[in-house]
């Protein structure tokens, strides 16, 4: 098998599922936002410190966990706009949720971003991280199709909570990868 090929396999299948919980309700959380009487509002200061100190903390507990607990505080801040359903009209609410939301979203972007260029091979990185990252982009085109339905048809609660769930596998494969990234074989070098 092709040295890139293998070093590829592996990977893709932690970059699919992950943040699938994130992408899936991207669309549909504006429409359910507006349907509880908030006003829609956006933080991209929640973005870049939640980066910010994503990538520090990474530093200091390593990426394999950082990436099991940043996926999992996503998952919840997913369950944040199910709850924002039963709160009504409220906008303190509605901004604690879309903050937890941007600061748990840029924590886990640092470590996937960390965790896809640690699994690359210096002399593929390029390749093999535009390929990962435009991997991961392919569940959100497909799911976001049938979310205004599937939100309607369930009520917003219940596909937020869907959505919620949805991250266990990506977690699970995540951890099962990284355990994995280690046992790889090196690629010979390049012949000259």
């Amino acid at each position: 098998m092709d040295p890139f090929l293998w070093q590829l396999f592996p990977l893709h299948q932690g970059t699919l599922p992950w943040g699938l919980e994130d992408r899936t309700p991207l669309r549909s959380s504006l429409p359910g936002t507006i349907s509880t009487g908030n006003p829609t509002q956006d933080s991209a200061l929640g973005l870049g410190s939640g980066g910010t100190l994503g990538g520090m903390i990474i530093l200091r507990m390593g990426l394999t966990r950082a990436l099991g607990w940043f996926g999992a505080a996503q998952m919840l801040s997913t369950l944040g706009f199910a709850l924002l359903f039963y709160s009504g009209h409220n906008n303190a609410v509605l901004a604690v949720v879309v903050a937890v939301e941007n600061f748990t979203g840029g924590l886990g972007t640092a470590a996937f971003v960390g965790f896809m260029g640690a699994l690359t091979d210096k002399r593929f990185t390029a390749t093999q991280y535009a390929l990962l990252s435009s991997l991961m982009g392919v569940p959100r085109v497909l799911l976001s199709a049938p979310t205004g339905w599937l939100a309607l048809t369930m009520g917003w609660p219940a596909f937020f909570v869907m959505c919620t769930l949805l991250a266990i596998p990506g977690l699970w494969l995540i951890s099962r990868v990284a355990s994995l990234a280690g046992t790889q074989p090196a690629l010979p070098e390049p012949k000259r």
